[in-house]
């Protein structure tokens, strides 16, 4: 069976049946079940572990929708941020910020929105290949501007609620992509580093005796911080001691009390420390070390002041690591800075953005990468010289964070930033955990209950350029005042025209009377009507008593020529033409009739984007008018500036100053010949094609005054250049993918039912989800969250390119098939826990699930009468149907309720192996083994018929039970055995009324019975083909009548007894009630018997290895020799159409007789050869 092969033909089967628009309109307008899709990004290539998600979502996702759900499901498109900006700067060979601003950040954007397409077609095929329904063709795009203005009005809300604010702290800092990073960005990128960790010295200003030649001893595993150490902090209640120094005579050392004896242990100090005398150990409380002051590592005096290089108290010491003294530098470590600003330290940095030393530090650092080896060691020998570096460096392992996408060591920095204070939420983000239902639900109260308990104020602004821009406007005359826009019809209101814009379009002409279309060039001759300058002289009066016109502009076209003349001659205003506001230019229409061009376009949306031969499409009458109009607001200020143009081009610049959509201009009044109007809107962020785009750098280019400054002299808002995090515009998702941007309401439909991503997004999506929502404050975004785990080669590693273990999920995939790959990420273990992916795993998958359930089909449609109408189950509800198909009818019902409950409690694992147990234990290998008689060799027809319908009803439940997780085979069988595809179908529903507990109990024991009846075979080296006159057995339910039979024909035995004893010295197995005892006297009948079904089991293979199906008749040579040739030849005739023989010959095979497969075997004391082959009929 070529599982791919058929999957293939079926995809094209659902594409051309629109199968996933069918199943969604099927339950339109019933109840919602709710679903989230986390964005990916489509600049890099889809991996198996998205395959083990992705397949995750699908099958719940089929199952409410065959429980009668509407289940829409909305595919997402994360596209801004570091991961797609690093991709362009790698593609252009940039290493730095400076680099791309010199390349144009307009530019470098462009780049960036065409990358984030880059696999976006690997994504949707590997969507369609997996049979992952979701809606591609309306994706939300995190990029698009309805999507950043709800972003925009999200953080407004937080704005207005006083949890948005910006602050100088200390936060982590990639000095590779030169921005700060968010909290939940850093616990993504943690490494096992070893690095150096020092002890050094700083020697005390001694203006007493007390404290001469003395050092403090701190520690520290940051060495490119020491230039910029400030001040030594202790804990004033901790105990410290002062000891001589081990390696300097006369000189005395002071660290905690605590930490001296653990670095007694360690070797760092002498062993006989252990034991001084109380003449060389000094011990007394921190407080008394206050004020201290020391001499400076460096000579840098942009760092010093009056407080700097002193001994300060602090809470946060600790004794439990390093030395109890804990070296203070304020711009690179939280408490460092908390301290630095509390006791009036200097902020000044001694490190660049870029991560290098500054100029103004000394002793040949200047310029210097600090986390280079080569620094460091620069730096331990300055401190070798000055005899301050106390041990040399030992070597320290701990966790690390490194960029999550440049993979660059970061910086503990100081810097400006913007965060939502998630802190004064903490209490309210674990109260809205507690509603949610973790699957795994350790998760809840452990990695993300104890990321929410300790959770971080959430530093979401970044200083990059491909982003959702900070909507924030700075006053350039005071800078504390700053103001938040939260969509673009605030912007509108706020970022007003510098000019007075009134618009005429031309005076009634005579192409508007006959009915043809004029543009550039003039092909006939337009003019002016009488009705038309009358039309453009009251306009013209118009003008004149109202505010007055300082300037005109026309479109050069005849008509608008004549118009303007009249206006400018009334009004005594010179007119200038621009050929940027002429009439929509219709190429090959030019001089035709209107109705012409009205037939090419089609539908009013077509002007956009259909091109006449020779013309322009209204995105280029965009692009014109507006670059004629943002020329007019860079030459002048506080005019009255008249646009005397046409229709088209008017409404086009109408509708995009108001920053509306391509859709929604069309809500809009057409501009009425010989008719006066104004230009209302704001100079929006337009890129050079007259579109609004808000992202860098049209958006940095939207000005308007300060409205809180007062007098005459208003400054300036300039919108602050950071972009946002990119985690919040994928958190922002429930308020923001929708078709219309709105976020004073709760967005519909919320919170979501069910999510599902990877373990890593418990400190991403998942939390920015729910951030968000407690920001806005809204309930719980979801209320289930299934978490998956890695996805790890065999022998628990990563996966990654450098390992050379990565598994292309397309090539796997290749090989095995959807349903194979599907299946093993369902049943290798649950969700939650990592996968040890090996491939072998799949082919065990594909082999037991699939190839037995298509087994049971074939065997279905080889068996079963046909042309059964409409089957349902359960069919012939009676209890007079035969014992095993009351018994697969009630292991059914079991297994539909047990994979029903599963599911509705988010258990996918368990439910699937129900369903594995099912179709291969029961429906398979017991209840298909044990019918084979009823369908090959039926007693009647109407028995053949009635098992048939049984048999086919038991298959169509069996099928649907396993669409949702299977979809490929399920829809191949349900099409063959139902005419009509699975995926629109209703859930099997279980019936407790056909469920009969008792029978499946007898029926496990019986199954028991043979289980041991055959291990007993096993051990005693006797065949099962090999007949036997009787087993003992201790199970009553064995015995009995209608179960009798069963045992019999599995186990090959002529009787059943009890078994009284293990007496009789027979081979047994098992134990208590499954106990069961073999008699192991085989006599000659027996025997023969045994070479009987030996030979026809032979005849039996070699038809399947001729490749022949069941209804191929064949043609059997029989060559046996031995004392029981003719018996067995004879038995074997009488057996003819068992094995669907024309003709069994004996005798040895002739010199030119062909065979499709030939073999020879030994029974015992008998030799045979046997020879089949097809018997074609001979024509007459």
């Amino acid at each position: 069976m070529d599982f791919t092969k058929r999957e293939t033909n079926l995809l094209r089967t659902w594409k051309k049946e629109k199968l996933f628009t069918a199943a969604l309109r099927r339950n339109r307008g019933k109840k919602h079940f709710v679903f989230f899709e986390g964005p990916p990004t489509a600049n890099g290539r889809p991996g198996i572990h998205h395959v083990l998600v992705r397949a995750m979502k699908d099958a719940f996702l089929r199952y409410k929708t065959m429980r009668g759900y509407d289940v829409p499901r909305r595919a997402g498109w994360d596209t801004h941020g570091l991961p797609v900006e690093l991709q362009v700067e790698r593609a252009l060979g940039f290493r730095s910020k400076q680099e791309i601003e010199r390349y144009g950040i307009a530019r470098f954007n462009a780049k960036a929105k065409r990358s984030v397409w880059r696999y976006k077609d690997e994504w949707e095929r590997l969507d369609d290949r997996i049979g992952f329904w979701i809606d591609q063709d309306h994706p939300y795009i995190t990029y698009e501007n309805r999507y950043i203005e709800s972003v925009w009005g999200v953080l407004k809300r937080v704005f207005d609620q006083g949890l948005l604010e910006e602050d100088f702290k200390v936060v982590p800092w990639c000095p590779r992509c030169g921005t700060a990073l968010s909290s939940h960005e850093v616990a993504q990128g943690y490494r096992r580093v070893t690095e150096n960790s020092v002890f050094v010295k700083f020697r005390v200003k001694a203006e007493t005796d007390e404290w001469k030649n003395t050092s403090i001893l701190a520690w520290t595993t940051t060495p490119w911080t020491l230039p910029g150490n400030v001040a030594l902090a202790v804990h004033p209640k901790e105990r410290y001691v002062c000891v001589p120094d081990p390696i300097e005579e006369d000189q005395w050392i002071v660290l905690g009390e605590t930490p001296f004896r653990r670095l007694v242990a360690e070797g760092i100090f002498p062993a006989e420390y252990a034991h001084l005398p109380a003449s060389k150990i000094d011990i007394f409380n921190g407080a008394e070390m206050l004020g201290i002051e020391y001499e400076p590592l460096f000579d840098i005096p942009e760092i010093r002041n009056a407080k700097s290089h002193r001994v300060y108290a602090a809470d946060f010491v600790t004794t439990e690591e390093g030395t109890g003294v804990v070296h203070t530098a304020v711009m690179y470590g939280e408490d460092d800075y908390v301290l630095g600003n509390a006791v009036g330290l200097a902020k000044v940095h001694t490190v660049s953005e870029e991560g290098r030393f500054l100029a103004f530090v000394p002793d040949g650092l200047a310029g210097r990468a600090v986390k280079e080896e080569e620094t460091e060691e620069t730096i331990l020998d300055i401190l070798r010289s000055r005899v301050s570096l106390f041990q040399e460096p030992k070597p320290y392992a701990h966790d690390y964070p490194f960029c999550w996408r440049c993979e660059t060591p970061l910086l503990y920095y100081a810097t400006r930033s913007w965060f939502i204070r998630m802190s004064k939420l903490r209490r309210k983000l674990v109260s809205e955990n507690e509603k949610i239902q973790w699957v795994p639900k350790h998760l809840k109260r452990g990695r993300f209950g104890e990321w929410l308990r300790e959770v971080k104020d959430w530093a979401i602004s970044r200083e990059r350029y491909w982003g959702t821009p900070l909507p924030a406007w700075r006053c350039d005359k005071e800078p504390a005042h700053v103001e938040i826009i939260g969509s673009v019809a605030e912007l509108v209101l706020r970022a007003k025209l510098k000019n007075r814009y009134l618009t005429l379009r031309h005076g009634h002409a005579t192409n508007n009377d006959q009915g043809f279309i004029s543009s550039y060039p003039e092909a006939r001759a337009v003019t002016l009507t009488a009705r038309g300058r009358r039309e453009v002289v009251r306009a013209a009066s118009v003008l004149k008593r109202g505010r007055g016109v300082d300037l005109i502009f026309a479109s050069d076209l005849r008509r608008t020529r004549e118009t303007a003349e009249i206006v400018g001659r009334t009004l005594g205003v010179a007119i200038e033409f621009d050929p940027r506001i002429r009439e929509f230019n219709v190429g090959e229409f030019n001089g035709r009739p209107i109705r012409d061009y009205e037939r090419f376009i089609g539908e009013r949306g077509g002007r956009w984007v259909k091109r006449p031969s020779g013309g322009e499409t209204w995105r280029d009458v965009r692009k014109r008018t507006v670059a004629f109009l943002k020329d007019c607001e860079r030459k002048f200020g506080g005019k009255t500036i008249l646009i005397v143009s046409h229709g088209d081009p008017l409404f086009v610049l109408k509708g995009a100053l108001r920053g509306l959509s391509e859709e929604e201009y069309f809500s809009q009044k057409y501009p009425e010949v010989g008719t006066v109007g104004a230009l209302l809107g704001a100079m929006l962020p337009f890129d050079r094609d007259g579109v609004i785009d808000l992202h860098r750098p049209w958006i940095d280019g939207v000005t308007f005054s300060c409205r809180r400054c007062r007098g005459r002299s208003r400054g300036t808002m300039r919108r602050i250049p950071d972009v946002l995090d990119v985690w919040l515009d994928s958190g922002a998702m429930p308020f923001a993918a929708r078709d219309r941007s709105s976020t004073l309401a709760r967005p519909k439909p919320y919170p979501a039912d069910f999510i599902c991503e990877a373990i890593d997004q418990t400190r991403g999506w998942f939390y920015t989800l729910l951030a968000l929502a407690v920001t806005m404050r809204e309930p719980a975004p979801y209320r289930t969250v299934l978490c998956t785990g890695h996805v790890l080669d065999k022998q628990g590693k990563k996966m990654s390119k450098s390992r050379g273990n990565i598994v292309d999920p397309k090539e796997l995939i290749g090989r095995y098939g959807a349903d194979a790959v599907r299946w093993y990420f369902y049943t290798v273990n649950h969700p939650g826990e990592s996968k040890r992916f090996d491939e072998h795993d799949v082919r065990k998958a594909q082999q037991r699930l699939l190839g037995t359930l298509w087994n049971t089909f074939v065997f279905w449609k080889t068996y079963a009468a046909k042309k059964i109408p409409n089957p349902q189950f359960p069919i012939l509800n009676s209890r007079k149907l035969p014992l095993l198909d009351r018994w697969i009818r009630s292991r059914l019902n079991g297994t539909i309720a047990e994979v029903r409950e599963r599911m509705d409690a988010y258990d996918i694992t368990t439910a699937c192996r129900a369903i594995e147990r099912f179709i291969v234990d029961d429906l398979s290998n017991w209840y298909v083994r044990r019918s084979r008689d009823r369908f090959q060799r039926p007693e009647s027809k109407a028995d053949h018929e009635a098992a048939s319908i049984f048999f086919t009803s038991v298959l169509c439940e069996t099928v649907k039970l396993a669409g949702p997780f299977v979809p490929f085979i399920a829809d191949v069988i349900f099409r063959e055995v139902a005419g009509r595809s699975v995926h629109l179908e209703d859930f099997p529903r279980p019936l407790k009324t056909l469920r009969y507990v008792s029978l499946e109990e007898d029926m496990r024991e019986v199954r028991e019975v043979v289980a041991s009846g055959l291990a007993a075979r096993k051990a005693a080296a006797i065949a099962v083909r090999q007949p036997l006159a009787a087993i003992a057995v201790a199970s009553s339910v064995a015995r009995r009548s209608e179960f009798a039979p069963l045992i019999l024909e599995e186990l090959n035995v002529r009787t059943v007894r009890s078994l009284a004893s293990k007496a009789q010295g027979w081979p047994n197995a098992g134990e208590g009630k499954v106990c069961v005892a073999l008699d192991p006297e085989i006599t000659p009948e027996l025997r023969r018997e045994g070479q009987l079904r030996e030979l026809l089991r032979t005849v039996q293979e070699m038809r399947k290895t001729a490749g022949l199906t069941p209804r191929d008749r064949i043609l059997v040579r029989l060559d046996i020799s031995g004392p029981l040739s003719v018996v067995l030849g004879r038995e074997m005739e009488a057996r003819r159409d068992a094995l669907r023989a024309s003709k069994i010959v004996q005798g040895p095979k002739r010199t030119r007789e062909r065979f499709s497969v030939e073999r020879e075997l030994a029974l015992g004391n008998i030799q045979a050869w046997i020879g089949v082959r097809k018997n074609t009929p001979r024509r007459p």
